[in-house]
This record gives structure tokens, sequence and C-alpha cells, in this order.
């Protein structure tokens, strides 16, 4: 109200910051007179509400006086908070300025963080006590009222200098541009013939009172954050702490816990004597050892360990076992239905779920050796006879071995590259590797590539390992073998020639097609037909019924036995080829 009247005289002086100035007390004039229409408010009389209370009093006194009992006050509390802390290398002086007495550690220094309560109101201390100091400077009569004055104008004006509030509560910014404005226009108006760098003239009321209305509005903001600090430093985080056991993180955590506490338990109830090589946390080395070796299906050496312990560790770790399964098809009835999973828990399934089919794997093949071949003497034998007629009807010649001179041969090749090519498609879109170049190097010279490939059917008995990846397309896995690249090609070609070579010489009857779940429309339309002119003949007048059977080959390739397959497959091809393939 004291400056209102300048805001209008704006004049376009020399110095752009002073019309700058204007504009802005101006605008911020406008902007508090639109938002203050239309909402008054009944005041809050906090002298009255406190009288009523019976333990507090009231006396008079000189407001330095009371200021000093503030910044005392506030002093006392904020270095007792730093002994709450135990920060016993931070000391606050008087200035209410805060340093370290040595250079800290890592450690020190985050142990050393205050949230913005403390320091907004420390750094508000601050300002209070330069005010307070200047005074008592006058009191003590080392300055006379002009310079007090001038002072306290100064003050108003440059607490982004003095202080350092704004680093706490940004929005104070506000309240130092105003100042600064106001300085300006009071300047211009009154103080054009002193040096710009010299003293002012103390006319302190209108900056004075901006600094007064901000305090007002920041006590509200500073008993409820400042109530929450000291009442969470003095009575801890009682309220608000959250139970662990609900978090994502921790489920897992959760189990072993419990089940290492059952553990131990049973092992004291079960009164076993533990000598000085098998103590609490030996015999939890040897149960993690179990758990490590039954994940990866190695065989778990415990020969060590005496009898009780050895069923102890053997029974827990099949509850945890169990435990294990059941959470990952639990998880992979989830990613199947759509349900909203995190990518880490897809991935962490992925694994789990690889890992069971290796153990699952690993058992086929342990039973096989145990209990197998699955297929007798008699069976064999009459699979044997029933296959050499079905030749025998078809006059079949043996398959030959390829003899690469043929162009059937080059568009054999042809066809299983363009196969294996798709197989790398994911891989012909980075930078080139080395199998982009085996390929390439496959078209420069089909014929080295041929002889290659006859030279290891011929020859090549010993093939290296086979890598495999699971690829997840969130319904079903689907298993993706990794083969030597020359290996995966001898492989191609001679699948190629095989069905080539057994459609032409009609090994196969018409419905079996390469890679058809399914047999196709007009096959099943020739079969009718051929089911018609049998049941209308007149050779089949005296059977009254004719029945159709239909059967599933339930993991027939998993578990038949390498010789019996090697005897028949030579009955079809030539001796080298079977050898190559069993």
């Amino acid at each position: 109200p004291i400056l209102r009247k300048f805001f209008f005289e704006i004049e376009l002086s020399k110095n752009f910051k002073t019309f700058l100035s204007y504009y802005y007390l101006l605008k911020n004039f406008f902007f508090k007179k639109k938002k203050t229409i239309g909402k008054w408010k009944r005041g809050i009389f906090f002298e009255q509400n406190l009288s009523k209370n019976f333990f507090i009093e009231f006396y008079e006194t000189n407001w330095i006086d009371s200021g000093i009992q503030i910044c005392f006050q506030s002093h006392q509390m904020m270095v007792m908070l730093l002994g709450r802390k135990n920060l016993t290398f931070l000391h606050l002086d008087f200035n209410f300025n805060l340093k370290p007495t040595k250079t800290l550690t890592t450690k020190e220094r985050k142990k050393s963080r205050f949230s913005n309560s403390f320091h907004l109101l420390r750094e508000i201390l601050r300002f209070t006590k330069i005010i307070i100091d200047i005074h008592l400077q006058f009191k003590l009569g080392n300055l006379d009222f002009y310079q007090l004055s001038d002072g306290v104008h100064y003050i108003f004006t440059h607490i982004g200098h003095l202080t350092g509030i704004y680093r706490y509560k940004y929005k104070i910014m506000k309240q130092i541009h105003l100042c600064k404005s106001i300085k300006r226009v009071l300047y211009e108006k009154f103080n054009k013939k002193i040096q710009k760098k010299g003293p002012g003239f103390g006319f302190w009321a209108p900056v004075w009172r901006i600094w007064i209305f901000f305090l007002r509005g920041a006590v509200p903001v500073l008993e409820r954050w400042l109530s929450n600090l000291l009442s969470r430093h003095f009575f801890g985080r009682l309220n608000q702490k959250k139970s662990l056991e609900k978090s994502k993180q921790r489920t897992e955590a959760y189990f072993d816990i419990g089940l290492k506490n059952t553990f131990l338990k049973e092992i004291n109830e079960s009164g076993i004597n533990l000598r000085k090589n098998f103590s609490f946390k030996k015999i939890f080395n040897y149960f993690n050892r179990a758990w490590n070796c039954w994940k990866s299906s190695i065989f778990w050496d415990n020969s060590e360990l005496p009898e009780k312990i050895k069923n102890l560790i053997l029974k827990y770790l099949k509850l945890k076992s169990n435990w294990w399964i059941r959470t990952t098809y639990q998880q992979r009835e989830k990613i199947i239905k759509g349900a909203k999973l995190e990518k880490n828990l897809i991935k962490k399934n992925l694994g789990r779920m690889t890992r069971l089919w290796f153990k699952n794997e690993k058992k086929r093949q342990y039973d096989y050796l145990q209990k197998g071949p699955f297929i007798s003497k008699n069976e064999g034998h009459l699979i044997y006879e029933i296959f050499l007629k079905w030749l025998e009807i078809k006059n079949f010649p043996k398959i030959p071995f390829p003899s690469f001179s043929f162009k059937t041969d080059l568009k054999l090749l042809i066809l299983s590259v363009e196969n294996l090519k798709e197989s790398y498609q994911h891989q012909f879109f980075s930078k080139k590797n080395k199998k982009n170049q085996k390929l390439d190097n496959i078209f420069e010279n089909p014929l080295l590539t041929l002889s290659k490939i006859k030279e290891k059917l011929l020859v090549q008995r010993i093939f290296s390992e086979i890598g495999i990846q699971f690829l997840d397309n969130f319904s079903q896995l689907i298993p993706i073998f990794k083969i030597q690249i020359d290996e995966n090609l001898t492989d191609n070609f001679l699948d190629h020639f095989l069905w080539f070579e057994g459609k032409k010489s009609f090994l196969f009857p018409d419905w079996v097609k390469p890679i058809d779940s399914e047999i196709l429309p007009f096959h099943i339309h020739q079969i009718c037909s051929k089911i018609n002119e049998v049941s209308n003949s007149d050779n089949w007048d005296k059977l009254k019924n004719i029945f159709f059977f239909q059967t599933k080959m339930v993991d027939s390739f998993e578990n038949i036995d390498l010789g019996f397959l090697d005897k028949i497959l030579k009955m079809v091809l030539n001796p080298f080829l079977g050898n190559f393939i069993t």
C-alpha cells in the first residue's frame, strides 16, 4: 500500500532493469488483486486460543530480548537434535552455520543429511539473528539511526546473498525478486544523485512487509514439517512401519528363513549329538550344496554325513523342491492366461522351466538305461516281419548313397541352405558373422560343399555338443537346438535327400507328408474312395463288418532301441547312411 501509486508511474528510463522492476511489481499487484476478490476468511486469533490454556502465561518484554530468547532456544533445540543423531562431527555455531569439524567419509556424509524443514528453519533463524544483531549494535551505540535504517533495508533486499534460504524452498525467489524490484523503483524515485554502490536511504517498510507476509504463510508449513521431524526422531516410525512380508522381493527369502528355522528346530528335537565337525553352520552348508546339486541335476556326494543328518537334509530338500516346482508351474499358468507379470519374473520362470526340462530328459535317459529297452524280442521280431512284408509288397529298392553328380543333388543343397537361412534369419540382420560367411561360401563353391557332405556321411561318427534354448511365446515353450553349422547343413541335406528318394520310390503312403500335422482334404477323399471300392466289391460279400483302427504313437522315437532302429533303417537305406543316422 505504501508504494502502490508508484507502480502506475512506469517510465521508459535508460536502465532496462528498472523498467522490468516496474512491470513485475504492477503485474504482481493485479494478480494478487484478482486472487483476493470475494475470498475473505475469518482470522484465527492465536493469542485468545493460547490464553484459554492453563499452562500458558503472558508477560510483556522488549522484542529484541524475545528475539534473543527465540534464537537461543532454537539453537539449543537444534544442537539437541544433532546429539540425538550422534553427529559429533558437525558443529552448529551461533550464526546458525552448520559446518563439519573434519573431512567426512561417505558414510558420515550420508548420516549427516537433514530434511528441508531443518535447513529452512535454520536459514530463517539466521535471517532473524542478523536483524537482531544490527539492532543490538545500535543499542550499544556502535551505529547511528541512519546506518541502522540503511542496514535493515540492505538485509531485507539482500536475503539471497546473506542466507541460503532459497536452496531449501525455491519459491522464496519470488520474495527476493520483489524486494530487488522495490529497491530499484525506490532508487529511481528518491536516490538518483547518490552512487549506485554507495549507501542507501533506509526506507525499509515496503520490503519488511513482504518478509512479514512470507513468514506468516511459512509458519503453518514449518509447524507441520517440524512436528513430523521431531516425532520421527524421538518416537521412531512406529505408525508408518510397513510389514516386509508383503513385498514381492522377499517372498522366496521368507520361505527359506521359515524352512531354515523348522530345519534347525527338528535337529534340536531329534537329539543328534553334533560333533565339532558338524556344527549347525556346516549342516546348512551341506543343505545348500545339496540344493544346488538338485537344481543342476548333479549327483550329491553325502558319504561324509551321518545317516540321521543325511535323511533330514533329504526330507527338507524334497519339501523345498516341491515348493520350487509348484511355484514355477503356478507362474507359468499365469503367463499362459495373460496375467500382468514383471519382465524379470518371466525370465526367471523361463530359466526354471529349462532346468525342469533338463531334469525330465535326464530322468528319461536314466529310466531307459535301468528299465529299457521297452520293446521286447517278440514285439521287435513282429515289427521286423511286418515291415519286411510291406517292403516286399511295395517292391521297394534300397535308397542308395547320394552320388553328388546329378542336378537334383545341387537343387537339394540349395533347398537345405534356404532352410538353414530361415533358421539363422535373426542373425542375417545383424553384423556379418562366421555363419553368414559360411553360408555365402556354399553358393560360391557348391561342389566343394557337396564333397564335404559326402565325406561326413561316410566317415563322421563323433559329433559336437548340441545346445538348447527355449523360445517363450507366452502360450508354449519352443525348444531351439543349437547345432554347429557344418553338421546342421549335412543333416538338412540328408533330410531333403531321404524325403525325395522315399517319395520317388513310394516308401510312404499317400497321406504321409513332411511337417504336416493333419491329412490334406485331397488325400482324405482318396482314402474314402478306396474304402468305398473295397466295401462294394464282390470279394468282401461274406464279411459283414469292416473295422478301421486309429493308433497314437506315444514317445516312440524317444523309447526306441538304437540297435533295432539300425536294423530297420538298413532294410531301407544304404548301410553308410544307416550308420550315420544311428
